[in-house]
Order: C-alpha cells, then sequence, then structure tokens
C-alpha cells in the first residue's frame, strides 16, 4: 500500500543504545517503531522516542501530525504493546497479544 508510509524501527536486541542522560545503556523499552511518509523522519525520531518510552513520548507525537508509533516496554512479568491511535485500524497482533495492545492517548499540545 503506497499511503502505509515507512517505517524505523529501534531494536533492543543488545544494549545498544546510550542513554545521553546517564552514559549507560538505556532500560525501560523493548523496540519502539515509528510510521510516517518521511523516511527520515522515521529514523531521526525512533530512537529519541525509545529513549522517553511511553508516557512522556505522548507529548512529542502529540506535535507530530501524521506519525504513528508502536511500543514495546520491557516489561516481562506483564507484557503489553502501546499504540498511537492511527496504528488501531492497520495493526492486528497474534492471538497471544491481542488482549495486550492498549492504545496510547495522544492529545495536542
Amino acid at each position: 500500500n503506497p499511503d502505509a508510509g515507512v517505517i524505523a524501527t529501534s531494536p533492543a536486541t543488545a544494549p545498544v543504545i546510550i542513554d545521553p542522560r546517564s552514559g549507560f545503556p538505556s532500560t525501560g523499552m523493548a523496540g519502539v517503531t515509528v510510521v510516517s511518509t518521511n523516511a527520515t523522519h522515521c529514523d531521526g525520531i525512533d530512537t529519541g522516542l525509545f529513549l522517553l518510552g511511553v508516557e512522556a513520548s505522548r507529548s512529542v507525537l502529540a506535535g507530530m501530525k501524521g506519525t504513528e508509533a508502536l511500543f514495546i516496554p520491557d516489561e516481562p512479568a506483564t507484557p503489553v504493546i502501546w499504540i498511537t491511535p492511527g496504528l488501531k485500524s492497520i495493526f492486528t497482533p497474534t492471538a497471544e497479544w491481542a488482549g495486550r495492545v492498549k492504545e496510547m492517548q495522544i492529545s495536542a499540545p
């Protein structure tokens, strides 16, 4: 689908994203995926959103019309996937994740 845009992902398969606030590998997120119509935009913000996490990213995403994101926090005891409202109609989780997908509330700044 040409209207779907492009996707950039910040994986955390190893502690490769260094949090500049601490100088240590980031914690709290297992992965972030950004969907937009501009690949440079996606690639430019996925790592920042990864470092900010779900809560702090809400206000950032509120100012980015046409940008959607999927967050997987690093919470092995209670795994959940957070998605922005625009992904709701195109994201279909597998059966094992179906009850663990939550929609982020994004409000304009």
